[in-house]
């Protein structure tokens, strides 16, 4: 796999200082879009419950399948990076948006979907529940 996934990269000795974000930085709430309005829940009056915003069961297990393939050994995930764009299917990283100032450097797994039924033979092969 090449050097530059993150996984494999020490951000310390490879990265400059706008890829590394300071000690207790979270990106959840410092970095915003104006293109996600998201709505604000009133909690003056208790509590209330959301339960998966109206994610199906499945899709949440399917999302499972995938955070597996990120917790993969880089062995096993070498034979699907590439950095050629024309690929529909393959893992790349080194994607950053601004965030004030600091780069966000992330890793991503792009699977071309809806596809023909059962096509999946340049999907990765592990974990068997992603195909």
């Amino acid at each position: 796999m090449a050097n530059n996934m993150l996984l494999v990269t020490q951000c310390h000795e490879s990265n400059t200082d706008s890829f590394i974000l300071p000690a207790g930085y979270d990106l959840k709430t410092t970095a915003t879009s104006s293109v996600v309005s998201l709505p604000v829940i009133d909690m003056s009056r208790g509590r209330d419950e959301v339960v998966n915003h109206g994610v199906s069961e499945q899709v949440l297990r399917d999302m499972e399948a995938v955070c597996e393939f990120f917790q993969l050994p880089a062995a096993d995930k070498a034979e699907f990076y590439s950095e050629d764009k024309s690929k529909p299917n393959r893992l790349f990283s080194g994607t950053t948006y601004e965030t004030l100032g600091e780069k966000y450097w992330r890793d991503f797994l792009h699977l071309v979907y809806p596809l023909p039924a059962g096509d999946t033979k340049d999907w990765p092969h592990k974990p068997q529940r992603l195909r």
